[in-house]
């Protein structure tokens, strides 16, 4: 601490912390400071000082409570800190949050200071606001179950803002990029740019929408205590205080599609690129091995049979064909929303098998030809 604010230790909090900021700009050392040298049972009155003085001064709860979340001498002291920086919200808290969650040496401090970021944009996201102007785009999942969310919004002082994020139908919130638009004729850029280079079609859908698609994936998150980069918060930034939507749900088809339509909606005749397995996610799930010249050395209906097995990756099939039943509802393709509906609700997990196989043939199509692979993907 600067020696010239020992002799204002014993002062009221409000005295001390403008004297902090006349020093030296800061007060979060003497805060530290403060607490550090008063007995619990005197703390709280400490710190109903400290958030008179706070609220008087319009400074935001990170300023003046970092150091003690940084360096706590106790875990009481961190809890109550802690709790009145989330309270706080605002972009002091989530950039204090996100820098420690990418900084710290400590592992667990990094995992509590991911998920308190992620809650308070969660909360951010499902408060009540007016509507934003701007569009926004969802691409299909691919084979893995990724996905994006495309954004062009226009803030408050008029400038136009795009940002673009990547999402985990199972996982939630994965990363995140956004850019200042110098010109309104840059406003299709983002998913004209994105269609060039990876040939994927995109849906577009409100505003109010994607905060509702964004705000399922900061839940899932939260739900697997995911961290997320701070690149990922900025772009999620850009819809806050919108009036959330609902990304449209459609009505399941009374029978479940087979094969070859399934290869219409997610294989080789789907409008974008079909949806196929890793290799090696094949071989972990499966007592098989795969060769680029022959393919795998099981057939394609005993692997399926064998995947067939691991719910987990059944769950991620389940809400990839959810995601996708939306997708199409918002580019009105109502018979294939449908189709891939009835397969997300499908209770028996046999009915997966023909998606299953179609994922595995997608691999084998790839194989380069020679002796043994028509025998390789034999039924």
């Amino acid at each position: 601490m600067d020696p010239r604010l020992v002799e204002h230790l014993g002062r009221p909090p409000y005295d001390m912390l403008m004297k902090a900021i006349e020093v030296d700009g800061d007060c979060s050392g003497v805060v530290l400071e403060l607490v550090r040298k008063t007995r619990l049972r005197k703390r709280a009155r400490l710190i109903a000082g400290l958030e008179r003085a706070r609220e008087q001064r319009r400074l935001p709860a990170a300023a003046v409570y970092e150091e003690v979340v940084r360096r706590p001498p106790d875990q009481d002291a961190f809890e109550t800190a802690m709790a009145l920086v989330e309270e706080d919200g605002g972009w002091a808290s989530l950039l204090l949050l996100t820098h420690l969650m990418e900084t710290s040496s400590d592992a667990a401090l990094r995992g509590r200071m991911g998920i308190a970021a992620l809650r308070m944009d969660a909360k951010a996201l499902t408060s009540k606001g007016a509507s934003l102007e701007g569009r926004s785009w969802l691409t299909p999942c691919d084979g893995q179950g990724l996905t994006a969310v495309m954004l062009h919004v226009v803030d408050k002082a008029r400038i136009p803002r795009q940002g673009l994020i990547f999402l985990d139908v199972q996982r939630g919130i994965l990363d995140g990029m956004r850019k200042l638009v110098m010109a309104p004729t840059d406003e299709l850029a983002l998913e004209e740019v994105l269609i060039a280079v990876s040939d994927i079609p995109v849906a577009e859908m409100d505003l109010a929408v994607a905060a509702d698609v964004l705000d399922r994936a900061c839940r899932r998150s939260l739900g697997r205590a995911r961290r997320c980069p701070s690149r990922a918060f900025s772009v999620l930034s850009l819809v806050k205080g919108q009036t959330l939507g609902a990304l449209p749900e459609a009505t399941p088809a009374s029978k479940l599609p087979g094969k070859d339509r399934l290869q219409e909606r997610v294989g080789a005749g789907a409008p974008f690129p079909p949806w196929v397995f890793l290799v090696e996610e094949v071989e972990m799930m499966t007592p098989s091995s795969f060769d680029p010249r022959t393919g795998f050395n099981k057939s394609v209906r005993f692997l399926a049979e064998q995947i067939s097995h691991h719910q987990g990756m059944l769950n991620r099939l389940r809400a990839m064909c959810a995601h996708q039943a939306s997708w199409h509802l918002l580019r009105g393709d109502v018979d294939a929303a449908a189709d891939l509906a009835a397969l997300a609700e499908a209770q028996d997990d046999a009915s997966l098998l023909p998606l299953i196989e179609i994922m595995i043939e997608g691999i084998q199509d790839r194989v380069a030809p020679g002796e043994g692979a028509t025998a390789a993907v034999s039924p």
